[in-house]
């Protein structure tokens, strides 16, 4: 009885120490979820100069990591090159940690893979938790002079992707969105008046003809009571 016991017990903490590895790693995807990967930018509304008239590079376009703990390690990769990058906790500041892209006038994809440190209970060589995630698009006529001087338009946004537009095409939206954002209330009303004349005209066509059958309706019961 002694060996049976025995033998049971021995199964039992061979049982539990095979399925504890995967409960623990699970315990760890969780927490992976709560690491945050974001886009992060940094576009100035203008070209900062340094006194000899150099542009400082102050601006950032790429993605970053936020509340990585020590439990965990990232590897980057994206089709942007060939570079692998791999980030531990030591490696950020207090879990943050961001990546600039080469390219501000292109997508760029990135792939974040996130594994557990050897010090978790987690033995899996596997990733515990994948984000695909893209950068923004600065746009290529952001510092000309026309969208300095005139930030509001659509086409001058930040991250308006202008990349199918050559100068010429660029302009001459441009001087349409301008035109557009110089009107007066006045013309504005009159733009409206003519494209949406239909939608204005047959509800007064509608109410008009309704109102004439009306009085005409009640002409007639009019005149058979005077007969």
């Amino acid at each position: 009885m002694k060996k049976y016991s025995l033998l049971l017990a021995m199964l039992l903490c061979f049982f539990v120490s095979t399925i504890k590895p995967e409960a623990s790693c699970t315990d760890m995807a969780k927490e992976a979820e709560k690491i945050v990967v974001r886009k992060e930018n940094y576009v100035p509304d203008e070209l900062e100069y340094d006194e000899k008239g150099i542009v400082i590079p102050t601006t950032f376009v790429g993605i970053a990591i936020d509340k990585m703990t020590e439990d965990f390690y990232a590897v980057v990769t994206s089709d942007e090159d060939d570079d692998v990058i791999t980030i531990r906790y030591a490696d950020t500041e207090n879990g943050f940690y961001k990546i600039q892209s080469h390219n501000y006038y292109r997508n760029v994809n990135f792939e974040v893979k996130f594994y557990s440190t050897d010090s978790t209970k987690c033995n899996s060589t596997d990733a515990i938790r994948k984000v695909d995630i893209q950068n923004d698009i600065l746009n290529q006529y952001l510092y000309t002079n026309k969208c300095i001087e005139e930030p509001s338009l659509e086409i001058c946004g930040k991250f308006k992707n202008t990349n199918k537009l050559d100068v010429g095409k660029f302009e001459e939206e441009f001087d349409k969105q301008l035109e557009e954002k110089n009107k007066s209330v006045f013309d504005k009303l009159l733009d409206f008046v003519k494209n949406y004349w239909i939608f204005i005209l047959v509800p007064i066509v509608i109410i008009s003809v309704i109102y004439i059958t009306r009085i005409i309706l009640i002409k007639r019961e009019m005149a058979k009571h005077e007969k």
